[in-house]
């Protein structure tokens, strides 16, 4: 069964951003983008935040935007496997860096109260405890504005990292 609350975007039919962003450092592109999703995402953390309802308010405190790299994921289970093999740090760590390398660029966005088991009765309900629902409303009500304000953020960044980086190349 599909998690409906994870979704996917992908932007297609704009070959000239693509052009422009694929001139980057992958180490460039990766900050673009965290820059453009951060700020739609802090608009849905923000939202939840004000649609928990508030006991001692460890649960609104724990709602973040976190980031997750497969990139990082690679390299961690690669040092993991080789220290586990018995080999030296070094040789870890020359592995994780390969494994990271070969991953590629992918990294997820993550938005919510990260492992309070206390959202999950807030957001469902229990047994003893009717729902109050604050995820799915947030991210409900910024949804529809999603898209669009990658779209627009998306030349913005590209541009000034461009003229950034043209300062940089003068000096």
């Amino acid at each position: 069964m599909a998690n409906p609350a994870k979704a996917s975007f992908q932007i297609s039919g704009v070959d000239d951003l693509k052009a422009a962003f694929r001139e980057m450092p992958k180490a460039t592109q990766r900050a673009v983008l965290r820059r453009i999703l951060t700020r739609p995402a802090n608009r849905i953390a923000e939202g939840m935040r004000s649609k928990v309802s508030v006991f001692q308010g460890h649960l609104k405190r724990s709602i973040k935007v976190m980031y997750s790299s497969d990139a990082a994921a690679a390299g961690k289970r690669a040092f993991a496997e080789v220290m586990s093999a018995g080999g030296s740090r070094g040789d870890a760590r020359e592995a994780a860096r390969a494994a990271a390398a070969a991953e590629g660029g992918n990294f997820t966005v993550l938005i919510g109260p990260g492992r309070d088991p206390a959202a999950h009765m807030e957001e469902f309900g229990s047994v003893h405890n009717k729902p109050h629902p604050f995820a799915r409303p947030a991210w409900d009500a910024e949804k529809d504005k999603l898209i669009p304000a990658i779209s627009d953020d998306l030349w913005t960044e590209i541009e000034k990292t461009a003229r950034r980086r043209a300062r940089r190349a003068a000096r």
